[in-house]
């Protein structure tokens, strides 16, 4: 009779074990299953990390500064007008040292404002603003606010629709500087140097030009508007004045006979 009852008793343990198997096995193994598996987080919002090719930034590295192989980008739209806004976006690379910001939205054109590329630059513990636009590269002594200071005014214009009313005249009719004194910049600022190297590169200044060989264009700062007094461009010689000169005689003349 003791041997039947054992015989039962066992019976049920097996039963219960193989029951508990197919239920999700031991304790062991559900404890081991609840652990989560380890992930890259997101990006925050407010900009997006990772690596940027120079193709997806757009032209060779050296002559697009921001062709770094990581940073953050922050984008935003300026408010022109109750009609227009223009994309603007800025790139700041991983060293801490460089602000890269662009505002070249082909909208800009409606409302007589020229497209630009600005550099601010805080390598070596020192700071500079440089606007690449057209066919030269002005430095400005305008710069005020520290690399963090910027970072903060990204930061808060991230994915937002921003009005920019500040508007600041410079005198951009400066000679242009020596070969010396441009690789003197260069040096120091070398994203400067892969901005510019392939253009003018002028100091602009405060005072105010009225001539009727300069003009004034509009460029998107960071910050402000500002109207760059520049030298007009020489016109080309008309095809008859080229002709004229071809033959001896003075611009726009013909030969007699």
């Amino acid at each position: 009779m003791n041997i039947k009852v054992l015989a039962v008793v066992c019976a049920l343990i097996l039963v219960a074990h193989f029951t508990d198997a197919d239920r999700g096995g031991s304790k062991k193994d559900k404890v081991e299953a609840a652990k989560p598996t380890r992930g890259t987080l997101p990006p925050p919002s407010g900009s997006r990390k990772g690596a940027h090719s120079s193709e997806e930034v757009g032209g060779s590295s050296e002559e697009r500064p921001d062709a770094s192989p990581a940073g953050d980008r922050y984008s935003w739209n300026r408010v022109l007008n109750e009609n227009v806004s223009a994309h603007e976006s800025a790139f700041v690379p991983i060293n801490g040292s460089v602000i890269v910001v662009k505002s070249n939205d082909r909208i800009l054109r409606e409302v007589n404002i020229t497209g630009a590329v600005t550099v601010l630059d805080f390598t070596n513990s020192s700071k500079v603003e440089v606007i690449r636009v057209r066919n030269a590269c002005f430095i400005t002594e305008r710069l005020q606010q520290s690399y963090q200071e910027i970072i903060d005014i990204l930061t808060a214009r991230n994915n937002t629709n921003v009005s920019i009313a500040d508007r600041v005249a410079l005198n951009g009719t400066g000679p242009q500087l020596s070969r010396e004194e441009a690789q003197i910049v260069f040096q120091q600022y070398p994203t400067v140097a892969k901005l510019c190297r392939k253009f003018r590169l002028v100091r602009t200044t405060s005072d105010v030009v009225e001539s009727p060989d300069v003009e004034v264009i509009a460029v998107p700062a960071f910050d402000a508007l500002i109207n760059i007094s520049v030298d007009k461009p020489t016109p080309p010689p008309t095809p008859k004045g080229l002709l004229g000169v071809l033959r001896g005689g003075k611009s726009g003349e013909r030969k007699r006979h």
